[in-house]
């Protein structure tokens, strides 16, 4: 079953008071399996400054999410279950978190994933010495890991 392309772009920050907003992008005519989900990251520090901060050598060290900032990315995290849909997760779909290397995205993309993995639970009881053979059955990876690219650098 082919998929058109869904983007849609959540706002942390925004998450808890109002409703995501899809981004509007010409439909493709190929078809597509995967839907896309953008998510800004929650309340910084850089913001609480007034700060901004996109100079790498400082943003992948410094200015990550504040408490309200990782609450916001947890209630995130529930919108984006709605828009990914229970069904497609609890029958075996996954989701992939690809993050920019500053910290305040790193942070909300666990914090995303956290919840998810907190909100979806589908088990009763889980032991940990049956997670791995749980992991390897399901196909997912057994340790998930929001930065796929070992290289920090995107240009190589």
């Amino acid at each position: 079953r082919a998929l058109g392309l869904a983007l849609t772009m959540l706002d942390a920050a925004a998450a808890a008071t109002a409703a995501p907003r899809p981004a509007t992008v010409p439909r493709l005519t190929l078809p597509l399996y995967n839907r896309y989900f953008l998510v800004r990251h929650g309340q910084s520090t850089s913001n609480m400054e007034g700060v901004i901060s996109s100079d790498p050598t400082v943003g992948t060290t410094r200015h990550g999410l504040t408490s309200s900032g990782r609450v916001q990315a947890r209630r995130a995290a529930t919108t984006l279950i709605d828009l990914v849909g229970r069904d497609f997760l609890a029958s075996g779909g996954t989701v992939r978190f690809v993050s920019s290397d500053f910290v305040r995205a790193r942070e909300t993309a666990e914090e995303l994933r956290r919840a998810m993995v907190n909100i979806l639970s589908f088990e009763d009881a889980a032991y940990e010495a049956e997670l791995d053979e749980a992991a390897t059955a399901s196909g997912a990876d057994p340790n998930p890991n929001p930065n796929p690219n070992p290289n920090p650098n995107p240009n190589p």
